[in-house]
């Protein structure tokens, strides 16, 4: 399979997944938790992802099918946007503050989460 091949098929799995959390956590919560849990989540998996296969010497394509297909579609920003502007459209401006912040915040988090996953890795 080419490199465009293996990200869109990341990508696919990648956003199914985000999917189905989407469902999960959108029925249990008031505002969107499947963008939240799903952004907070994957940039963790991107760092670990990376490294772990820079570690095996995994292959380019199949690296950049994780991280920028998998990884990429599961986490999707837009979303977030989509869901944040909704939420002012409702009227749930101080829920799409919370929202946005959260995103934010649970991004850099998980971010450094998986940075300190990835060392301990080595």
């Amino acid at each position: 399979m080419t490199e465009s091949q293996l990200i869109g098929l990341g990508g696919g799995i990648g956003l199914g997944a985000r999917h189905v959390i989407g469902r999960l956590f959108g029925e249990m919560l008031a505002f969107p938790g499947g963008a939240l849990v799903t952004n907070a989540i994957g940039p963790s998996l991107v760092v670990v992802g990376l490294h772990w296969g820079l570690r095996r010497s995994l292959a380019a394509e199949p690296r950049v099918a994780l991280t920028t297909g998998a990884l990429a579609g599961f986490m999707l920003l837009a979303t977030v946007n989509r869901e944040t502007v909704e939420l002012i459209n409702d009227g749930r401006r101080s829920t799409s503050v919370l929202v946005i912040l959260m995103a934010a915040l649970g991004c850099l988090l998980a971010g450094g989460l998986g940075f300190a996953i990835a060392r301990a890795m080595v």
